[in-house]
């Protein structure tokens, strides 16, 4: 798999002072909803599950409210996600333009991020206050990003979700936004 920078134009890490970039995959896993993800540190050991149960879907060791569930997505519409230790996701979905996603860090995270997702597909850059490049998503489908931007598949293992990241943000908020983004637009589309 051949990432379009990989990893090049991430800032130095604030928190570590590193120009280290770690890459994780996300994976769709077969399950009964297709809403279970396996996350990977492609060149480390660092792995991450998330999980729906059908009691509480989208639990992955830090609960989110309202559950990602597609049922409770109201497309077109600003919408809050909580994670349990009061992180904020935010999104203001802007039609065919750019959608405008916010991480409120809050006292654990210290600042707020923001991810504006490319209007076709779900790539772009996380930046922080300062407007520093802090993290990357990109996804491609059977190892194109092009057919990303044109399909968004639900079927496991069809499509490859990829995090670069400087470590600013801890890897479970961006995994996180990540998986909350894939779900809202298993319903909402583009």
């Amino acid at each position: 798999m051949v990432l379009a920078d990989g990893g090049e134009g991430l800032a130095k890490s604030s928190r570590t002072n590193s120009s280290v970039v770690r890459t994780f995959s996300i994976q769709r896993e077969v399950s009964i909803l297709n809403r279970d993800f396996l996350v990977r540190e492609m060149y480390g050991t660092e792995d991450l599950s998330v999980q729906t149960r059908l009691d509480r879907p989208g639990f992955f060791q830090m609960t989110v409210e309202p559950d990602i569930n597609p049922d409770q997505e109201r497309c077109g519409h600003e919408q809050k996600y909580r994670t349990s230790d009061g992180v904020d996701y935010l999104v203001d979905p802007r039609g065919w333009a750019t959608d405008q996603w916010t991480i409120k860090g809050g006292e654990i995270l210290g600042q707020d991020y923001h991810w504006k997702r490319k209007s076709l597909g779900l790539a772009g850059p996380i930046k922080d206050e300062l407007g520093r490049h802090v993290a990357q998503f990109h996804a491609q489908t059977w190892g194109q990003e092009w057919v990303t931007m044109l399909w968004h598949s639900k079927a496991p293992h069809a499509t490859t979700y990829i995090i670069e990241t400087n470590d600013d943000i801890p890897i479970e908020y961006l995994v996180g936004l990540f998986t909350v983004a894939i779900v809202r637009m298993d319903k909402c589309g583009r």
